[in-house]
């Protein structure tokens, strides 16, 4: 299973290198029941947009700067 599946499945912790370099951990998902309704695509400059549980908001990350992607 790809990062993507499994951030459309599951609540997982990914690993990634953010613009400036930095390593930057986040929970996040794709799964519907947690996502607020969207208006329009979010797909952007090849990004991969995620909720961020924790932050309670949409982020995103290139899937070519993941380091880590697990289930929790």
């Amino acid at each position: 299973m790809n990062a993507i599946e499994k951030l459309e499945k599951n609540i997982c912790l990914i690993t990634f290198i953010k613009k400036d370099g930095s390593e930057r951990e986040m929970l996040c998902t794709r799964l519907p029941k947690y996502l607020p309704e969207v208006k329009g695509e979010r797909l952007h400059n090849k990004s991969i947009p995620v909720w961020d549980i924790e932050k309670d908001a949409w982020r995103s990350f290139k899937l070519e700067s993941l380091i880590k992607c697990e289930v929790i």
